[in-house]
């Protein structure tokens, strides 16, 4: 079974469940719906790592766990409005709902139910992009841009550099609420989880001059959430964000019966607390932006990674690529056979020699040489079936993104063959910078390959950014082989184009 099949169950459970379960109602679960799949490591592995879960380890001995639904069920959260928030009546969703809401909800889309039993109504203000920034701080660089435009298309066009033109954004409009009850800068709501997976908050307005700030029960609180945060790195993978880390943060926090309450009438926002925090700072790796330390290396972070284990396949032919050492995934793959679509190429022969270029492909077993060209048929017919040149739009993305892939390929496979110190190589930084624009690669592969209904023009200069990556590729490949890496020819310097 993929593993996004597994992940489906998973999901389908836990918002069935109201409590606490143990892992062998959730095995049960899926034996009787998929017959032959008894990989209770594998099952075990993917609840643990379910955005939909929580282990729940309170009791040793056990293997529960905790539908995030239920745990954020009720949990209160501050959010202190900026003081142009308040003077213009609105509040930016932005990050402000991370993490007591499932990312499958847009935040502009949650509903907000006032303490009258009305629901605040949203609307459409133009603010600049450093006040954007400090909304949307949790989700990064690649995060916020992302937000932006889904938010509205004409972002795209407007964060062109250097970002002058006001950015347009959804916020819910509290003109009224805060008229009525006095609102003032440095006043804050605070939210109550009434349900996770969709987005439901009931608010009330929490005055700056309500009571006087009870400083010890402050530093317990921030003392929970700091231990809660080291325990959350010590689990962490790379594939934990912002949101990831506050969530578990929370989790751990919460399960220390020592501390004191941290979801209840708390005493200051997430985001208030970060930035007490002044060791941690948003950092991103690839398109993953997280809480670091600001004096510890990035590399680190790959390594304990590494030293956890590595992520499992996402589908069968994925798990080939890993079995023949190939640096490949299914979805860059499907992006060379759209490529090669494209251009009128009817054999996927082609497309595999390009793919491996560089490498000669080994097979443990004659079987397994079968099954590898078997899937590798199976993915070019069914994108075969559905391919329209005509309406492929992200033809020109695709193409300059795919010839950076093989330089990045060529890169690797020079490294496997000359190298004589492979742990050298992947504890030199280039190795992590490397691994960072391979990731952006990789993902803006993965928006070619979308159909045509979520189709876009891509709102950046192809021309200008394909040159940029491509001497950053090659000034890494020499710092990896031991050469001096190219310097940069001097010139008129570029703003600064970070979110945060």
């Amino acid at each position: 079974m993929k593993k996004q099949e597994l992940n489906d169950l998973i999901r389908v459970f836990a918002l069935k469940q109201s409590k606490t379960f143990e892992f062998e109602r959730l095995v049960q679960y899926v034996e009787k719906r998929v017959q032959g799949d008894d990989d209770d490591d594998r099952l075990y592995e993917a609840a643990c790592a379910s955005e939909w879960l929580f282990g729940d380890d309170r009791e040793m001995f056990t293997e529960g766990f905790m539908p995030r639904h239920v745990f954020f069920k009720g949990a209160e959260f501050r959010v202190t409005p900026l003081d142009e928030e308040v003077e213009g009546g609105f509040l930016v969703p932005g990050h402000r709902f991370v993490p007591f809401i499932s990312r499958e909800v847009f935040p502009a889309e949650a509903i907000l139910k006032l303490p009258d039993g009305s629901v605040a109504p949203t609307r459409t203000v133009s603010i600049p992009y450093p006040m954007a920034g400090r909304c949307l701080l949790f989700f990064g660089q690649y995060g916020t841009i992302d937000y932006l435009i889904c938010d509205h298309e004409s972002n795209a066009e407007r964060l062109k550099p250097p970002v002058e033109e006001p950015l347009e954004l959804t916020v819910f409009d509290l003109r009224s609420f805060f008229e009525s009850g006095g609102f003032q800068a440095g006043d804050s709501l605070m939210l109550k989880v009434e349900d996770w997976q969709k987005g439901v908050f009931s608010v009330r307005h929490v005055p700056s001059q309500q009571a006087p700030l009870d400083f010890a029960a402050t530093h317990g609180w921030v003392q929970a959430l700091r231990n809660g945060f080291k325990e959350a790195c010590l689990e962490a993978d790379l594939g934990h964000d912002c949101y990831e880390q506050t969530a578990r943060m929370l989790r751990l926090a919460s399960a220390d019966e020592d501390a004191p309450p941290v979801l209840c009438d708390p005493p200051l926002s997430l985001a208030a607390f970060f930035n007490m925090q002044k060791d941690l700072k948003v950092q991103t790796a690839g398109q993953t932006s997280f809480f670091w330390p600001d004096d510890e290396p990035l590399d680190s972070r790959m390594v304990n990674s590494l030293e956890n284990g590595v992520c499992e396949p996402e589908t069968e032919l994925d798990a080939c690529f890993e079995m023949l050492g190939l640096s490949m995934n299914s979805s860059e793959a499907e992006a060379y056979m759209r490529d090669a679509l494209s251009r009128g190429e009817k054999n996927p022969d082609g497309v595999l020699a390009r793919v491996i270029s560089g490498r000669t492909l080994y097979f443990p077993t004659a079987d397994d040489q079968r099954e590898f060209y078997r899937l590798w048929q199976e993915l070019w017919t069914g994108i075969q079936k559905t391919y329209v040149a005509g309406k492929d739009r992200h033809r020109e993305m695709r193409s300059v993104f795919l010839d950076l892939n093989d330089q990045c390929l060529r890169v690797l496979r020079e490294l496997d063959r000359d190298s004589a110190d492979p742990f050298a190589v992947m504890m030199n930084p280039a190795a992590m910078q490397l691994h960072e624009l391979s990731s952006l690669i990789s993902s803006a592969l993965a928006v070619c390959n979308r159909g045509e209904e979520d189709a876009g023009e891509f709102s950046m200069p192809l021309d200008e950014m394909a040159g940029d990556m491509s001497a950053a590729i090659e000034d890494l490949s020499k710092q990896l082989q031991g050469k001096p890496a190219k310097k940069k020819k001097s010139g008129k310097k570029r703003k600064n184009d970070s979110s945060d």
